[in-house]
């Protein structure tokens, strides 16, 4: 889960910007199996101008049978892993399971983060900039399908 977070935060970083006007979307996904199960997260960017407005990620566990019973301490432990940025101006979190799996769902509006904020969560500035198409980039170099 720490990966997803840190892949998150490589996205984060490397979706602040695109160049001209209008409004763009990026979207990616990524599967990864792992003991417990395959890992599936969906992050959705947008763009106005030359700055990232919105953030969407989530991040579904696909639990395989013998995790199905644990899947309520799975959620709880995604709701300790994900406090902090809950606590934070712009940042929605929330957790939840259903029959064989797990999902944290985070929301970011990044018009009303703090630059502080955003650093010490995200390790960058949100007034950073990069393009779009950097952005796709990079994200594909970590294995993640965007279009």
């Amino acid at each position: 889960m720490k990966k997803v977070l840190i892949l998150g935060s490589v996205f984060f970083a490397a979706a602040i910007l695109t160049g001209c006007g209008g409004t763009e979307t990026l979207s990616c996904t990524k599967e990864d199996e792992a003991a417990t199960g395959k890992t599936i997260t969906k992050m959705d960017a947008t763009f106005e101008g030359n700055k990232t407005t919105k953030v969407d990620m989530n991040v579904t566990m696909e639990l395989k049978d013998q995790y199905k019973d644990y899947k309520d301490q799975m959620v709880k432990a995604l709701e300790t892993q994900f406090a902090s940025y809950q606590d934070k101006d712009g940042v929605e979190v929330k957790t939840s399971s259903k029959d064989s799996s797990v999902s944290v769902d985070v929301k970011v509006d990044t018009t009303k983060m703090k630059e502080a904020d955003a650093k010490s969560l995200f390790g960058f500035s949100t007034n950073s900039k990069q393009s779009k198409a950097d952005a796709q980039k990079t994200l594909e170099k970590d294995g993640y399908t965007c279009k």
